[in-house]
């Protein structure tokens, strides 16, 4: 029989996960004269754009575990009933 287990810490620990704070923006800036500047705001956008995006996909991963472990709860405890209830 194949079984996954779920230790009873994991809910709550996507949970938290999931209702975590944003990422702060980065801070930084110089003389928009200086060609330093505007590298530097190339790799703040293109560093922002990739934090975004890794936001977006890790909450969807988190939002995927906890709906697995909200039906896994559902379906032990039904399958808990149904043993208690055939005795």
């Amino acid at each position: 029989m194949s079984y996954i287990e779920i230790p009873t810490h994991l809910p709550d620990y996507v949970r938290s996960l999931i209702s975590r704070p944003p990422l702060p923006p980065p801070t930084a800036a110089l003389d928009t004269a200086c060609r330093t500047a505007a590298a530097l705001d190339r790799a703040l956008s293109a560093w922002s754009s990739t934090v975004a995006a890794t936001e977006d996909a890790t909450a969807e991963q988190l939002r995927s575990v906890d709906g697995f472990l909200t039906t896994t709860a559902g379906v032990d405890s039904g399958l808990g009933r149904k043993l208690g209830a055939a005795r």
